[in-house]
């Protein structure tokens, strides 16, 4: 669904961690056709995207909700407009891993139960794996 859903405007280059690296804006079709909900959900999102040059791989995503997405009509839950998602992932020898997940979020559940988080994860301290431990 995401490659229905988004129509990408490349905004320029640049460098992270020494890769080069496209920055893309990506800006929903309000009148996709989707299969899954989550597709739905997409709709309501945008942001940006760093892909590596080289290789085409994901390097940051970054996006946020531009009106309030709703679960399961609303009745089990309701996300905020300006609620946040964010990916990064950083080349470890020949692999993208991720280095970072960010959730900022508020909304309701269950009608009435409001809720607000900020939840970051930092992946660090990747070491490759002895081939000799899997014998």
């Amino acid at each position: 669904d995401a490659f229905r859903v988004y129509a990408a405007r490349i905004e320029g280059r640049t460098t992270v961690d020494g890769q080069p690296v496209l920055i893309t804006h990506l800006t929903p079709r309000r009148d996709a056709e989707v299969s899954t909900r989550e597709g739905r959900w997409m709709k309501q999102f945008e942001g940006q995207l760093w892909v590596a040059e080289a290789d085409y791989q994901v390097v940051k995503i970054d996006m946020r909700a531009t009106s309030d997405v709703t679960i399961g009509w609303g009745v089990v839950g309701r996300i905020h407009k300006g609620s946040r998602v964010l990916y990064v992932r950083r080349r470890f020898e020949n692999a993208w891993l991720p280095a970072e997940t960010t959730y900022e979020a508020s909304g309701r559940t269950l009608i009435f139960r409001p809720f607000q988080f900020n939840v970051s994860t930092t992946y660090s301290d990747y070491k490759r794996r002895d081939k000799s431990m899997n014998d």
